[in-house]
């Protein structure tokens, strides 16, 4: 059985995955070099659950757990690599705001304020990353999540 960390991880995933639109490729803690394909590439990388908040009696851990998601789009132009992953961001977004619950699996999700830079590959078109930054909170009876 999952741990209440993982549940709310995989919950988040599959919202991602339902918010991607056709063609898009979504990965989870992808760590080589990826095709980014024309509809872009999301890559949500676990992160960081944090200190938790501990309360007593019943002990409870209380997680802020940040996950970054990686958007990446390509394209010609800068305006058209702008519009790609601002498109890919805005998606995610409604999402999870959709349901901020995850299906049951935390407390609350919402995303943060993205960052973005352009990247210009040696070999392609110029790329556009963006990192949309999600905190899922969740309590647990356990540290270990």
């Amino acid at each position: 059985m999952p741990s209440v960390r993982e549940d709310a991880l995989q919950a988040l995933f599959s919202a991602i995955q339902s918010a991607a639109p056709e063609g898009a490729r979504v990965v989870r803690n992808e760590t080589q070099n990826l095709e980014v394909p024309a509809a872009g590439l999301i890559n949500m990388r676990d992160g960081d659950p944090g200190e938790p908040e501990v309360t007593l009696s019943p002990v409870r851990y209380w997680f802020r757990h940040r996950v970054e998601i990686l958007i990446i789009a390509s394209g010609i132009t800068g305006p058209a690599r702008a519009s790609a992953t601002d498109t890919l961001v805005e998606n995610i977004n409604t999402a999870i705001e959709a349901d901020p619950y995850l299906g049951g699996a935390a407390e609350y999700a919402e995303a943060e304020a993205p960052t973005s830079d352009d990247v210009n590959a040696e070999a392609g078109e110029p790329k556009r990353g963006v990192i949309l930054p999600i905190i899922i909170e969740y309590e647990t009876s356990s540290p270990a999540g």
